[in-house]
Order: structure tokens, then sequence, then C-alpha cells
């Protein structure tokens, strides 16, 4: 990939996946449980030292991705599905105990946890951090700063907690954001290793008041205020879009024209692959060698699922084949929605990848030369 920024990173993808032996439904994910999540993260790396890792969680239709450094670790949201046949929560947990287990330097610490919008599917699993028995620990937080919609409850529980609990929290919104530029600062940014100084930036979040292009229901609709974050670790640089959707999208176009900052190598895809969290504007000024969605499988079939919702729809996952660069071998077919609860087969040779496809997804990268997803 042509990168304005950072030069030209080649990703290579090693992937095993059973192809869908009938209509809608998942193909089997290698190295899972029957909940569909790893047991645990894959082996450490060769040279932890110079080493990043993304961890894209399965935890059903939500998200919830956590970034390991050599010396540190952020997650991006905490989300879950829960329901009768899934319960993301206990997935999360179980995947960062095993996570903080294999890596026993990092004290169960998140150095910075960000947490994009205060939707229950970002939110879920506030709760495994704020415990007074829980096991992990914060040491840093960001949000949009917004208390209501169906997390809101969490959110404001967070906020509180930092705040009684002297953890330092930066509550960010679109006006703290300079043009072009992006937002970072001590918290946001609060991990330097020795090898490697990885950087963090936001590059959107919630307008405090309504613009003037925005009609009120765009306003109201909290995915539209939703932290968009930038990370770049050597040569690799990550895109988190959150939930963002049409018209904060075309904002952040706007925010950031003629700026490298969208430009990146990895995409985590906005909203979970829905119909109205990407497009070509924004697939042109990101350039993504890989892209990754965050959904459930399309088998669950009970509310406030990928089946219920139509994640992610074909025509998304078909502007992600034609903008991402890499590829997957081998090619697989996969369920993609065409309105909600209605699927079909749809074979992808491209490097675009699904936690609700391909369970959890991790990629690595080094400070310099190749990436490549991590089984």
């Amino acid at each position: 990939m042509r990168s304005r920024t950072l030069g030209t990173l080649a990703v290579l993808v090693a992937l095993g996946l059973v192809s869908c032996a009938q209509h809608a439904a998942a193909p089997r994910r290698l190295g899972t449980g029957r909940s569909g999540v790893r047991h645990g993260p894959p082996a450490g790396p060769a040279d932890p030292r110079t080493t990043l890792r993304v961890h894209f969680i399965d935890v059903g239709q939500a998200d919830a991705v956590l970034l390991e450094f050599p010396c540190a670790v952020m997650l991006v949201d905490l989300g879950a599905e829960k329901n009768k046949k899934f319960d993301g929560v206990q997935a999360l947990r179980s995947y960062l105990e095993a996570f903080f287990d294999r890596r026993p330097d990092l004290n169960s610490t998140l150095k910075l946890l960000a947490v994009t919008h205060p939707h229950i599917d970002h939110v879920r699993g506030v709760g495994l951090l704020l415990s007074p028995n829980s096991p992990f620990k914060v040491a840093n937080i960001i949000t949009n700063g917004l208390e209501l919609s169906s997390g809101g409850r969490q959110q404001k529980r967070l906020h509180a907690w930092a705040e009684a609990q002297g953890v330092p929290l930066q509550k960010i919104s679109l006006r703290d954001v300079p043009p072009k530029l992006g937002l970072t600062s001590a918290i946001i940014d609060p991990i330097r290793c020795e090898a490697v100084d990885p950087e963090i930036r936001v590059l959107f979040s919630t307008p405090d008041l309504q613009p003037d292009d925005w009609r009120t229901a765009e306003f109201e609709n909290v995915n539209n205020r939703s932290m968009v974050l930038r990370v770049t670790f050597g040569d690799t640089s990550l895109l988190l879009m959150a939930d963002l959707e049409e018209k904060g999208i075309s904002t952040l176009l706007n925010l950031m024209r003629d700026s490298p900052l969208l430009d990146a190598d990895v995409l985590k895809v906005g909203h979970h692959g829905s119909w109205n969290a990407t497009n070509t504007d924004l697939l042109d000024a990101v350039t993504p060698d890989l892209a990754v969605i965050m959904m459930g499988p399309s088998d669950r079939e009970v509310a406030w699922s990928a089946w219920a919702y139509g994640h992610p729809r074909r025509d998304t996952v078909e502007m992600l084949v034609e903008a991402v660069t890499l590829s997957r071998t081998p090619a697989v077919e996969v369920p993609v929605a065409t309105k909600a609860k209605q699927f079909e087969l749809m074979r992808i040779g491209k490097a675009v990848y699904g936690t609700g496809w391909d369970g959890t997804v991790v990629i690595e990268a080094g400070t310099t030369g190749k990436a490549r997803r991590v089984e």
C-alpha cells in the first residue's frame, strides 16, 4: 500500500478456514470453543521487544480491541453480546485473563482504556474492571464524555469510578480536536516503550452542539458521536472507526481534509459492517491493506444480534473487497446480509476478516517490514 505518512507496509495473512456448508451458516472457526471464542490469545511473538499485536476479540455483536505493545496494553471498548445463547462478558473476561497470564510483566494493567461511545455493545463489560474484586487495573481512561443511550449508565459509572479512584480521565469532544492534526495528550498516549514509541491520536469525537449541517436525528444518533482513534507503530498504522455513520464520516473527512492521518494500513470497520458506516470516500482516504469487521455470527438467531441487524451488509463487504490491497489464502465463502435476518453466501479472496466468520482475529507487525495474521 502507498502510505503518505509511513511508507509501504506489506501485510501477509495466513489463514485456514472451512467454507460454509449451507446457506446462511457461518463457517467453522478453527481454534475456538463452542462459544466461538478462542480459549485464549496465541503464544507470544518471537521478538516481543519490537512487536505490536492487535487482538480483535470475538465478543459477538460488539466491540473489544486489545492493542498489545512491547511494554503496555490498551483496550478500545469493552462491549459484549449477551443472551441465552452467548455470554460475551464471560468471553471477554476469559480472554483478558488468558492474555495477562501470558504477559505477567504487565501486572494485569490496561495502560489506557478508550471507550468510543456509550452504547451497550461497547460498554457492557465495564463491571469487569470496576468491581471490587476485579483482577484488572486501569491506568488512564478516555471517553467521548456522553452519559446517555443504552450504555449511558455504564459510562456514567465509569466516569464516577475514575474520579473516585483518582484515575486520569479525559472526556474528549470534537471542539478539542485540532483539524488535520488530531488530538493527543499524556492521557490519550501514555505508552512509550524502550525500542519504539507508539503514537495514539483521537481524530474525531462528539460535537457538543448540533452542527449546522446535521439534522436533529443525526445529532441524537450516538453512533455519529463516536470517538475515532488512530494508532501508529513503526511502519504500521491502524484506524478504529467505532460506530461512526454517514454524517459523522462526512464531518471527519472535512476535519481531516488534505491530512495524511486517515491513511492507514489496517481498518477496523465501522458499526459492525452496517450499510450506513462505510463509503467509498472514506475508503479512498484510508487505502487499507486489511480490514476487520467486528460482529457476531449470522446463525445466532436472537434479538440484538448480527442476524437481527443484518451485519455485515453485502454492499459494505463488496466495497471493502474492492478497496483492500491484500488477499486472504485460501479464499472463503462467508454469510453476508442483504437485509436484516436475511443472508447469502459470498466468496471472499481479499483481506477482509470478520469475528463472526473467523473468531478472534490477531494481527502482528514489527516496527519495520511485514505484518501477518497470527493463528
